[in-house]
């Protein structure tokens, strides 16, 4: 049993560190600030403990807390910080008994235990617990223990005295992860005074808490109060949201049929499915539109007729993240009998809609606090608010379908705050309760089937459609599971194994922890996104959830999947002309280039993506457009920017056409003419924003990374153990979802390369791996041209010419049941590696 038996409190300060108990409710409550005096404990809710082990001896010594135990004693720690003299600093001694022993006694009274509650009298007392992650206990510590704190603060503890004695005193770590307080230390007037323990879980804080996420929350000023903000979900309605339930509701009463009009995007696909799925399960007669992307994204005239035919008997439209600018193409709807209902999330532009009801966070005169919400999340509140007032019995069954506003919210880079934090990650739980948890060697078939939620939904009473939308991405899954492609060369070249056999690529998801917003994002969003980018068929992104077969559905996410390779390899080759031509300085290819200005001849689904790699590559606003047949004729293209950029605030005051989002939007020009005017402000705007940054020292800031660690003095901490590293990636990991407006913190490795193993791995010796004195393995995807520059710098004769700093990405790894964290290069920084 591991017990905690002492800690002595200076008698002087008595009343700053045996504070009153907690105020259950109130902000002190929150805080947990315990102490009125600089140099007291203080305490916090969220803040995790140091975890022990090694690395606990060199963060206490930065806090001036020196471990030490003897032989045959137990570790003790004794709290003095800049006070190593000050006799009023006390003892606090811990020591580990084998499980099943009895806790120790101290001057003659038992420390019992009591349900699991630590118990018997004391001054004071704080409740803690040995647990682990995840609960469970660690290092087979269990049950709780006890920190006694004597008034009198002559005492000391005996435990260190023999070992002090026979002079074999020596440091040991203090597994500070164990204590997980439960409440405050009350103020007692006597020693005869037993704590309350009230069971709220606390963590030691300021005092004890050295560890790296300590300071990397403090680097990024991730204050318990900001933490606490960002992550409340409330929301009120948004306006128009009774009306549109009330219409809702008639037509149902009636009987009249609805149609959905949604986007192209994964957005719109997302809130496509939400709308269809939502109604049907809530007994609506309604069908599904497949919209064509060659039309762009407003409801046109053209598409309101092709509704009109294919489903005659329609009485009204609802459309998803568009509409709210389609002025001709809801006047098209309005004279062919159709009632039209407008959600969206874009910015709505004077006059403002035509529409009968339009429900838009980014309307004019809207009010709702955080307009930064997604088409899918838009219509899912309608379908909340209806089931809530006239479908009760469906309340969790809407609630289901957070799994596509979820995705939604990432795809379309919503900022992660407030409700969209919640909505991400319910849309994660959601995604793997649909997922079955079959490991990569078993020979099992994967069977959706099998899943949670498939079981759940095939006992209880749902529509087919909603039923069959869940069946469509638990087929996706597996689809992403089983996808696999001949692995290349740097020539291009497949890889053969030792059969003349190409080498097949693994699978995506062999685990349910691969299910994330990075997934969302990265894999998932860009799969659907390619159809139009390669000017595919959108029945194939619907189809994975409308089809009527799973064998429909899953042949539709097979295909999304191979449209998404040749997306890549096309992408690639239209950004290498683009490239080509830029560094070649063919001004009659490029003549705007100057100003961020590009053509291609790309298709026109992927001018986006080629601004956004431009962006990424040159770090300012960017428009790529379609290179126009005719010289005097209109120009459209897709601009991005950085997030100091706001591309529709800036360009459309000075009359320019730009419709969408803030950094990710279409851009309109009459012809030539006006898209160099449009460059040329965009440009003199981009320089005068950054100028401002510059000199305020902003842009200086944002270029740091948030936690450096490292052997050099601008470094906040060294590389001190795996452990210290592991609990930094977890605890980065707890307060996922990352994205936009809530980035990924960005970690700084400065490794010496003289004390790194540097090897190649993969099939084709392709990607690099350090392995640091510490034991952290570092990857380098693709990276094996950088082998020989390495093992030079390695070399290197000048004073810090063998330092390295590395962005990386830490993350954790399972192998045989054993978990490590690894760290995966984003980009090299300095040096001159790309």
């Amino acid at each position: 049993m591991f017990t905690t038996s002492s800690f002595t409190a200076p008698s002087a300060h008595r009343s700053s560190v045996l504070t009153q108990p907690l105020d259950q409710g109130s902000s002190q409550h929150r805080r947990a600030v315990r102490s009125k005096q600089p140099d007291c404990i203080t305490f916090s809710r969220r803040s995790p403990i140091l975890s022990g082990r090694p690395r606990d001896r060199a963060a206490a010594r930065s806090r001036g807390l020196c471990l030490r135990g003897g032989a045959r004693s137990p570790p003790s720690i004794h709290p003095f910080r800049a006070k190593a003299s000050d006799p009023a600093w006390g003892v606090a001694d811990v020591s580990a008994e084998p499980r099943g022993t009895a806790p120790p006694s101290r001057n003659g009274e038992s420390c019992g235990y009591d349900a699991g509650r630590p118990g018997g009298p004391a001054a004071g007392v704080i409740g803690v617990r040995g647990v682990g992650r995840q609960g469970r206990p660690e290092g087979g510590v269990e049950a709780c223990t006890r920190i006694r704190v004597p008034v009198d603060s002559s005492f000391q503890s005996p435990a260190c005295a023999p070992a002090e004695a026979a002079g074999r005193t020596r440091e040991t770590p203090f597994p500070l992860s164990l204590l997980e307080t439960y409440m405050s230390i009350p103020a007692f007037p006597d020693n005869s005074v037993d704590a309350d323990f009230g069971g709220d879980i606390l963590t030691l804080d300021e005092f004890f808490d050295d560890s790296l996420f300590r300071l990397l929350k403090d680097n990024r000023g991730w204050t318990e109060e900001y933490l606490d903000e960002i992550n409340d979900a409330t929301h009120e309605e948004l306006q128009n949201v009774g009306l549109m339930v009330e219409e809702l509701r008639r037509m149902q009463k009636a009987g009249e049929q609805i149609v959905v009009v949604p986007d192209f995007d994964m957005d719109g696909v997302t809130s496509g499915v939400i709308a269809w799925a939502g109604l049907s399960e809530l007994g609506f007669d309604v069908q599904l539109h497949v919209p064509d992307y060659r039309r762009g994204h407003d409801i046109t005239p053209e598409t309101i007729q092709d509704v009109r035919i294919q489903f005659p008997h329609a009485a009204a439209i609802i459309t998803t993240d568009a509409g709210i600018n389609s002025h001709a193409g809801l006047a098209e709807a309005r004279k062919l009998g159709l009632h039209t209902l407008v959600t969206d999330h874009h910015v709505e532009l004077a006059p403002g809609c035509n529409a009968d009801i339009a429900v838009n966070p980014a309307r004019i005169g809207e009010t709702y606090a955080h307009p930064g919400i997604c088409g899918a999340h838009v219509i899912h509140q309608v379908l909340t608010a209806y089931a809530g007032r006239y479908a009760q019995h469906k309340v969790t069954a809407i609630g289901l379908l957070r799994l596509f506003a979820g995705i939604g919210t990432v795809s379309d880079v919503m900022p992660l705050l407030y409700e969209n934090r919640r909505m991400v990650r319910d849309a994660i739980s959601i995604a793997r309760l649909l997922y079955v948890p079959i490991p990569p060697d078993d020979v099992r078939e994967y069977n959706v089937e099998d899943s949670i939620l498939m079981i759940l939904l095939r006992n209880h009473d749902h529509s087919p459609e909603f039923v069959g939308a869940f069946e469509g991405f638990a087929l996706l899954m597996q689809a992403f599971r089983e996808h696999r492609r001949p692995m290349l060369d740097a020539n291009g070249d497949p890889i053969l194994d030792w059969r003349g056999q190409p080498r097949l690529t693994p699978g995506k998801l062999l685990t349910s922890a691969e299910l994330t917003e990075d997934f969302f994002g990265f894999q998932l969003a860009p799969a659907f996104n390619a159809v139009r980018r390669i000017e595919g068929d959108m029945a194939d992104a619907f189809g994975v959830f409308t089809a009527a077969t799973a064998e429909e559905k899953y042949a539709h996410a097979t295909a999304l999947l191979d449209g998404n390779e040749q997306r890549k390899e096309l992408s690639a080759q239209y950004l290498r002309r683009l490239w080509a031509e830029v560094d070649g300085n063919d001004h009659v290819a490029q003549p705007l280039q100057a100003y961020g200005v590009y053509f291609t001849d790309a298709p026109v689904g992927m001018l986006g993506l080629l601004a956004a790699s431009v962006t990424s590559s040159t770090g300012r606003p960017t428009v790529v457009a379609r290179r126009p047949a005719d010289p005097s004729g209109p120009v459209s293209g897709s601009a991005r920017s950085p997030q100091w950029f706001p591309v529709i605030s800036t360009l459309t005051p000075l009359g320019y056409t730009a419709i969408g989002h803030e950094h990710a939007c279409g851009v309109h020009a009459a012809d030539r003419n006006e898209l160099l005017r449009l460059a040329v402000d965009m440009r003199d705007a981009a320089e005068a924003l950054n100028r401002r940054a510059v000199a305020s020292g902003e842009l200086e800031h944002a270029n740091q990374a948030d936690l450096i660690l490292g052997p050099t003095p601008d470094a906040h901490a060294g590389l001190v153990s795996v452990d210290a590293l592991k609990d930094l990636a977890d605890d980065i990991r707890a307060l996922a979802p990352f994205g936009h407006g809530f980035e990924r913190p960005v970690i700084e490795l400065i490794v010496d390369l003289t004390k790194c193993g540097i090897s190649t791995l993969g099939a084709s010796d392709q990607h690099l791996r350090l392995v640091l004195p510490i034991g952290l393995k570092v990857l380098w995807w693709n990276a094996a041209h950088h082998l020989l520059v390495l093992r030079s710098l390695a070399k290197s004769n000048i004073p810090g010419g063998s330092l390295l700093r590395l962005r990386v990405t830490l993350g954790t790894s399972k192998f045989r049941g054993e978990e490590s964290v690894q760290a995966v290069v984003d980009r090299a920084v300095g040096n001159g590696i790309e």
